[in-house]
């Protein structure tokens, strides 16, 4: 985060998180970020996924990770269908469903689909 953050170019904030992933701990969280940056500096999204399934698989917290990758679709254009699977796999993945159902709620509000939406939010109340 603190490279990309002190305003280097986005091919340098790839190498730094690209770098940092050798040697850091937290390799969920590097993978995470480092998918941001493909998915909302108009790189690549297949490049954006790769790094968020490497997140999936480096996180001992998936349904966490899921929901993550779900409001980041979420917030992206064009992208909703993908935001729907990550909630999809958080919800089958969460002990405590009811964040997800309200970001699921959400999705299907934006979309215009308010019977779906109003399920959702009904199951948020219920979990």
């Amino acid at each position: 985060k603190l490279c990309f953050c002190k305003g280097w170019t986005i091919g340098k904030a790839e190498e730094c998180f690209e770098n940092a992933l050798k040697f850091s701990q937290d390799k969920a969280e590097i993978c995470l970020e480092i998918g941001k940056i493909y998915l909302y500096k108009g790189r690549s999204e297949d490049k954006s996924e790769e790094y968020f399934d490497k997140t999936i698989n480096f996180s001992s917290n998936k349904s966490e990770v899921f929901l993550k990758v779900g409001k980041l679709y979420f917030g992206k254009r064009k992208t909703k269908d993908k935001a729907e699977k990550y909630f999809n796999k958080a919800i089958e993945t969460a002990e405590n469903k009811s964040d997800i159902c309200v970001e699921i709620g959400k999705l299907y509000f934006k979309e215009k689909k308010f019977r779906k939406a109003d399920e959702y939010f009904h199951k948020a109340n219920e979990s």
